[in-house]
């Protein structure tokens, strides 16, 4: 058995915050918890129909299954109902009495029919057999469980900022409504006579894929795995959009025509293919009438370019020592970038010369965590740098010493790797992670500078230290064991 998840993609960055993506998965938790409370409700009433009828039709043995009722069932279905059902029950003796039961199993059958089409599900999921306009949008927004709505909205996270970065926070949302629309027609195509409501927003979702694949068509995607059949491994590999998503697209018209004879179909394939295609089509014709090049990107740009202006003020300020001038335009422009790290790591600076060092440390960490989410290594150093050439003794979070100890130790500036690791143990000795710092200085010696006398010695007095805090003790001997044996 195996589980593979998407985790990221090597070009998430993206030059303004996707408040759209945002706003949609806020609003699917919304009406997941509504419509989960609203279900868990329905449910009871719809469960104690269907006992009512399911035990009147089994001690009658006589009475047919309401036609409505056939219809909806495959053949294999209804030949175990009639098996379980031969095995005891009541027959009726005149055609008076069976004609009576009959009409009564039909009234209870269309209770449950009243009480299931009363539900949320029911009344806001798309219907093939019924259709209905409203309902070819709000399906797209109900969830049939948690792992339902995780696995949609974790996928919506990873490819919808970059579209809506590309179309603007006018045409994405359109384009997500539209979508969710071509979907729904999709699954319809080919399930026109099911009575069963299509929920999720994981057509709309395809669609969004399917416009990366033409947008991001050489970004490579980041998966996590795990094994466990025999034995047990898992790790993370990557591979492209241009081979990852039509192998998707692939399996979805597979199953889906397999789904094609089933008349309860628990996974709309053909609105993954409908969405994935409409999605692939409106960014081919988005693309070569440049639509998005005319509007959009001049819109950013635009804003983007303000944006320039003002941060290029701000420097020119700090250094002509105008520093308290620009504080107030640093300000501003994070508050109004939502924590854009090169801001924050101006703002860091301006606090440490000033001696604020809390406020120092605060703008220096939001920066450094920027940075690092968006995989922008060398700026996370050169910050690093600059509030090191300031003052030696500012040190950022603990997590984020760890980090910049990993991106020196890659760049071999083992000693200054080291030197922090040493800084970093000296201020935060009390917390969880100084067991992590000491792990980090001890592999630098024993792997990159092969010091395996004193990366001993040293991990000697580390373990003098961590004694009677079990915890740390306990991940220090597991490190020592797997690297040297016994001490």
């Amino acid at each position: 058995m195996y589980i593979v998840l998407p985790i990221g993609h090597e070009d998430q960055r993206v030059q303004r915050w996707p408040v759209v993506t945002i706003g949609l998965i806020v609003l699917n938790l919304a009406l997941l918890i509504y419509s989960q409370a609203a279900m868990k409700q329905q449910a009871r009433v719809i469960r104690q129909r269907w006992q009512e009828f399911a035990r009147y039709y089994m001690e009658n043995v006589e009475l047919d299954l309401p036609q409505k009722l056939k219809d909806m069932l495959p053949k294999d279905k209804l030949n175990q109902i009639d098996f379980s059902r031969s095995l005891g029950g009541t027959l009726r003796s005149t055609p008076e009495e069976l004609e009576t039961s009959q009409k009564h199993l039909n009234q209870l059958f269309d209770r449950v029919l009243e009480a299931t089409q009363a539900s949320v599900f029911y009344r806001y999921g798309y219907i093939p057999d019924k259709g209905g306009v409203l309902q070819m949008v709000t399906y797209a927004f109900l969830h049939g469980g948690f792992w339902h709505f995780f696995g949609n909205m974790l996928i919506l996270w990873l490819v919808a900022p970059n579209i809506e970065d590309t179309m603007g926070r006018i045409l994405f949302p359109l384009f997500y409504l539209v979508s969710a629309v071509f979907a729904a027609m999709g699954h319809a195509i080919f399930h026109s006579a099911s009575q069963v409501p299509l929920i999720g927003a994981s057509g709309a979702v395809a669609a969004m894929m399917g416009a990366f694949l033409i947008k991001m068509t050489r970004t490579r995607i980041r998966f996590f795995y795990v094994v466990f059949f025999f034995f047990f491994k898992a790790g993370t590999f990557s591979l492209p959009a241009y081979i990852v998503l039509p192998i998707w697209l692939g399996i979805q018209v597979l199953q889906g025509l397999i789904s094609i004879s089933v008349k309860i179909v628990s996974v709309a394939f053909w609105a993954h293919v409908a969405g994935f295609l409409f999605g692939l089509f409106m960014s081919l014709i988005l693309k070569h009438s440049k639509v998005e090049e005319k509007y959009i990107e001049k819109s950013l740009e635009k804003k983007v370019g303000l944006f320039k202006q003002e941060y290029l003020r701000a420097l020119e300020l700090i250094d002509t020592g105008q520093s308290t001038q620009a504080l107030p335009v640093l300000q501003r422009l994070m508050k109004e970038q939502r924590g854009d790290p090169i801001v924050g790591a101006e703002l860091a600076k301006i606090y440490l010369a000033r001696g604020d060092t809390a406020k120092a440390q605060m703008y220096a960490n939001t920066a450094y965590a920027a940075f690092l989410s968006r995989d922008m290594p060398d700026s996370v150093v050169e910050l690093y740098e600059n509030m090191l050439a300031a003052d030696a003794a500012f040190l950022p979070a603990a997590r984020i010493c760890l980090e910049i100890a990993g991106l020196l130790r890659r760049r071999q500036r083992y000693e200054e790797a080291m030197s922090l690791c040493r800084q970093a143990f000296n201020l935060y000795r009390q917390t969880p992670l100084s067991v992590e710092l000491v792990i980090t200085y001890s592999d630098i010696l024993l792997k990159d500078q092969a010091d395996v006398e004193q990366a001993a010695r040293f991990l000697s007095r580390a373990r003098r230290f961590f004694n009677g805090r079990p915890r740390r003790l306990q991940k220090l001997e597991a490190y020592i064991q797997e690297n040297l044996g016994s001490l």
